[in-house]
């Protein structure tokens, strides 16, 4: 979900074309404050068994007056929206994924039980795989709630940089 907003304010306009740059400063300021709270309510908002995702919701900055919030990891698509059954997900993050969750204790790396253990794991994998292949998997929509319950905040944020900028252009 894309939040865009339109400066129409005749003040803030007429700033812009007296100081382009103060007026690009202040609301760049407050832009930046704006996207670090949508990536922290975006954080707070994810699923915590991800917590690679969790941790990859950062700030980019795409343009002058422009500013991405989006996690970087290539699931973050599949936990938002869900899959539909036909996707075969990589094993090797579902094993990491069982670990962490406590499916599987691994004994030291070299021992003979280790061995049974991996064995173990990946066929669980592979089982988890085949039954998202078979049924797919619930979506779990973060970022799209986030954005929506932010907006009033992003837009207020946006209203006292461009009244700033004003101020600091016009005193």
């Amino acid at each position: 979900m894309k939040l865009g907003i339109e400066l129409n304010s005749k003040a803030a306009l007429a700033a812009f074309d007296k100081a382009p740059a103060v007026m690009n400063r202040a609301l760049s300021r407050y832009l930046d404050r704006a996207a670090q709270e949508v990536a922290r309510e975006a954080r707070s908002a994810a699923p915590k068994v991800y917590s690679t995702l969790v941790q990859s919701i950062r700030v980019y900055q795409v343009g002058v007056l422009a500013r991405l919030v989006a996690p970087s990891v290539n699931y973050a698509r599949a936990v938002e929206e869900g899959t539909k059954p036909g996707y075969m997900p990589p094993t090797g993050p579902l094993m990491d994924w069982i670990k962490l969750r406590g499916g599987v204790r691994m004994a030291r790396k070299g021992s003979k039980k280790r061995a049974g253990q991996e064995t173990e794991l990946r066929a669980r994998a592979f089982g988890l795989a085949r039954f998202i292949f078979a049924h797919g998997t619930k979506a779990h929509p973060f970022m799209a709630p986030t954005a929506a319950k932010m907006q009033s905040r992003v837009h207020q944020l946006l209203r006292e940089g461009a009244a700033a900028g004003v101020q600091e252009v016009f005193g």
